[in-house]
């Protein structure tokens, strides 16, 4: 996992969002808690990929799916291009293994 270089900031949090950090129940520390938690505004948005929001959460990415998991929240995207790739790939894999095909005979 890359490391991140941190820039020091300090940002007001409205008191009534602390409570609500500490029930994610992520992160040891409000400044781990905050990240995790950008990290997954920014995956949920579709700013950066799973893997880079493991990353900026300084997290495996297996952990990451894990904070996903628990809160619901989807990590495997399968879209239209996805879905459109598979098929592509479907129909070339059954093509090449129809009879008659002599391209992958040896």
């Amino acid at each position: 996992m890359m490391s991140l270089n941190p820039s020091k900031f300090q940002v007001e949090l409205p008191s009534e969002l602390i409570p609500v950090l500490d029930q994610l129940g992520i992160g040891q520390t409000a400044d781990e808690r905050v990240i995790i938690s950008i990290a997954i505004g920014l995956y949920t948005g579709h700013v950066v990929s799973l893997a880079r929001a493991a990353e900026i959460a300084g997290q495996s990415l297996n952990q990451f799916i894990d904070v996903l998991r628990q809160r619901n929240i989807s990590w495997a995207n399968y879209g239209d291009e996805d879905l459109k790739d598979d098929a592509t790939f479907i129909k070339r894999l059954l093509g090449d293994s129809e009879p008659g095909n002599d391209e992958n005979r040896m």
